[in-house]
């Protein structure tokens, strides 16, 4: 019995440092336990795991998601480089979804991907006439159309405002037409965003680059601090009636 006993202890011991010696090795893998995420050569896990790209259940059309460091493989501008790691200060659960450039512009992309223009949201930047220069950036649902003459007249405290150029867009936002995103934009620069986007329960925005969108919960925008506006933009069932991000 005293035999059996020792030989017990001994086992016990010896599976007890395998234990150990499994944890250390997929520690120094990077595999996170806790966290539900496999993130092995993540160099972001430890900086918000909850900001890594999350696969969701639902049919993600024909996108094609990526981690970070394969976007960064692959050469991503520096605008979506600084939109990946805005979300990973906001911690919020997203999906980068690689689409080609050629079609980033919201009808293109809905009709190629498999996304409805209901969760897909253009990111518009528009501009006062007059000197001095005012711009805001304005999120809207892409089978709406953004009040211009009204709502964003109003807000901006101008007599006059237009859709920004694309140079005005690229100057401002570092972003070409079609990749605009409220994410990464800069800090003195306004961001209003249509209260119907918060009804949903998931958008499409854009990626800051025209190669990737971002699907990602509309919580997101209490985290950019954006002013919800209510009616920032009109209804209507023509695709072309708003300039697309």
């Amino acid at each position: 019995m005293a035999a059996d006993k020792c030989f017990l202890d001994l086992l016990a011991i010896s599976f007890s440092n395998y234990l150990i010696r499994v944890e250390i090795a997929f520690r120094l893998f990077g595999v996170v336990f806790a966290g539900q995420w496999l993130t092995i050569g993540s160099q972001h896990s430890e900086r918000c795991p909850a900001g890594l790209v999350r696969k969701s259940s639902g049919q993600l059309g024909s996108g094609k998601l990526l981690s970070v460091p394969q976007q960064r493989e692959k050469g991503m501008n520096s605008s979506a480089d600084k939109v990946t790691e805005a979300l990973e200060d906001l911690c919020i659960p997203y999906e980068i979804i690689r689409i080609d450039p050629m079609f980033a512009d919201t009808a293109q992309f809905c009709e190629t991907y498999g996304y409805s223009l209901e969760h897909t949201c253009n990111t518009i930047l528009v501009a006062s006439r007059k000197e001095p220069k005012k711009f805001a950036a304005c999120v809207v649902l892409a089978n709406t159309r953004l009040d211009v003459n009204k709502r964003v007249r109003n807000l901006l405290g101008v007599s006059k405002v237009s859709f920004a150029t694309p140079e005005q867009t690229l100057e401002i936002t570092g972003m070409q037409l079609g990749g605009v995103t409220p994410l990464a934009l800069p800090s003195q620069l306004p961001l209003y965003v249509d209260q119907r986007v918060l009804a949903l329960q998931w958008v499409i925005l854009g990626g800051g680059s025209r190669e990737i969108k971002v699907k990602v919960a509309p919580s997101i925008f209490g985290a950019l601090r954006a002013e919800i506006i209510p009616e920032l933009a009109l209804r209507t069932d023509a695709l072309g009636a708003g300039k697309e991000s």
